[in-house]
């Protein structure tokens, strides 16, 4: 459940006489649950595809310890309506005063996160009445939703850049799983020149100790190709890159650990791109789009998308999971 090694890349790039921006302090994000206390498990997976144990946690946003080395925290409420996000967040917020970023999060993978016409607006409206003052990011988690949303979302991404706010959009790995145009969805997204992280989460169904690199409707292929469209991929490349995992550095269960610059459990097996459906095993006989074919080490999200784009650094990555081990 904790993050992160302070880890400072700086890379100047040159291309047709093109400087690339430098890359700055890699973020290390973290998505702080707002919906009070529960119990969560996870399979904890020693060798590929074999799920040993499980790790149980409980998780109360007031008490769990945000990790060590954390410069961005998000209150993940997943809600879209951005009165219930708010009312949902504010008492969680004084635990991330210390922090230099703060954010928000809207929408979810459930009813409560579900995208509509009528939610973007109402979002809009209240962006534009100031009601997140207070943060400095919103995320957008766009799972599942109604289609034909694509030049509202551009709107409503304007619109939170026009406050000064930075945003950031969290999708269920390459696509939101819930949309009926979820592939033409990602790709306009991907081309918005107001969304300043994309964050492909690379965990389906609490494998929590290992990555899931499954694609979703829009290919990782197509993924890629659509980031390049993106007007400020020349100049920021890996920078808006920033993706939602499991776990970043800490070991928490055994041999369990991090999943950006390791494989976690799974380092130095072939990578999973099968789709975790049942919580208990990885369904290695389902891959599907195993996408970069260079990528046949599991050594991490970092490799992964470093590979991906051809690119020598990503921005950071968020952790996902919340709560205090229990053993």
């Amino acid at each position: 459940m904790s993050l992160f090694l302070n880890y400072l890349r700086k890379f100047s790039c040159l291309s047709n006489n093109n400087v690339v921006e430098k890359s700055t302090d890699a973020i290390q994000g973290y998505y702080l649950w707002c919906y009070g206390k529960e119990a969560l498990s996870i399979w904890c997976i020693n060798s590929y595809c074999t799920p040993t144990s499980t790790i149980s946690w409980t998780s109360d946003p007031l008490t769990n310890t945000i990790p060590s080395g954390t410069n961005q925290v998000y209150l993940f409420t997943g809600y879209v309506d951005p009165q219930a996000a708010i009312n949902c967040a504010e008492p969680y917020y004084s635990k991330t005063t210390l922090f230099p970023k703060v954010g928000i999060c809207l929408g979810g993978g459930n009813n409560n996160g579900h995208w509509s016409a009528d939610a973007i607006n109402k979002i809009i409206e209240s962006i534009n009445n100031g009601d997140f003052s207070k943060y400095s990011i919103i995320v957008f988690d766009i799972e599942t939703g109604d289609a034909g949303l694509a030049t509202l979302f551009n709107t409503l991404f304007e619109t939170t850049k026009s406050k000064g706010l930075s945003v950031i959009v969290t999708v269920s790995h390459s696509s939101p799983y819930g949309f009926a145009d979820s592939a033409d969805l990602m790709k306009s997204i991907l081309q918005c020149p107001n969304v300043d992280y994309f964050s492909p989460q690379l965990y389906t169904q609490d494998i929590g100790t290992m990555n899931e690199y499954i694609s979703g409707p829009l290919s990782w292929a197509d993924f890629a190709t659509a980031l390049k469209l993106n007007p400020n991929y020349g100049s920021r490349q890996g920078n808006l890159i920033l993706p939602s995992i499991f776990l970043y550095n800490e070991m928490v269960y055994s041999k369990c650990g991090g999943l950006f610059y390791s494989g976690g459990t799974n380092t130095g097996n072939p990578p999973n791109f099968g789709y975790n459906s049942s919580g208990t095993s990885c369904n290695c006989d389902s891959k599907q789009d195993i996408y970069p074919p260079e990528f046949t080490e599991d050594t991490g999200a970092n490799a992964f998308f470093t590979l991906l784009f051809g690119l020598p650094y990503i921005a950071g990555a968020i952790q996902w999971v919340n709560g205090n081990y229990q053993g």
